[in-house]
């Protein structure tokens, strides 16, 4: 007997609703899913193609931790899928919205300052940008004046 595409999607929603009834928590559930699957997170990060650190903030439910929600529910469907969860079932569950405002983003950014060494480390950044640009427009300057 052929499955059919209904019947496949009906058994993964099913899978879906039980794990989520034992784990009471999607993000516990994501977490549950994939260490039963025998996946670490550098496995999940490479098949996703994203860092490690963003995979385990949604298991943990840090949401705050990723650039948006747009982006946590992205990851958050394509995890459900290679778990083979029901995607939908999983982003809705997790009310991804709701953990996004301007204290949130606050986090985020500070994440980033200490994943690329701190607000000195983006000051230096910014001089560097700043000098190559002010070098740039004086070379355009020069090349300008002596072509006159």
């Amino acid at each position: 007997m052929a499955w059919s595409a209904e019947a496949s999607a009906g058994l993964r929603a099913g899978k879906t609703w039980e794990i989520l009834r034992r784990e009471r928590d999607p993000f516990r559930a994501l977490h549950s899913v994939r260490q039963a699957r025998g996946l670490s997170l550098a496995d999940v990060s490479e098949r996703l193609e994203v860092r490690e650190l963003y995979v385990e903030a949604i298991e943990d439910g840090r949401l705050e931790y990723l650039p948006g929600p747009a982006y946590a529910r992205g990851i958050m469907w394509r995890l459900a899928v290679l778990l083979d969860l029901d995607p939908a079932i999983m982003v809705d569950e997790a009310h991804v919205s709701a953990f996004f405002d301007v204290d949130c983003l606050q986090a985020s950014r500070q994440l980033v300052e200490t994943a690329s060494g701190g607000p000195a480390a983006a000051r230096r950044l910014s001089l560097v940008s700043a000098g190559l640009i002010a070098a740039g427009l004086a070379l355009i300057a020069l090349a300008y004046a002596l072509l006159r």
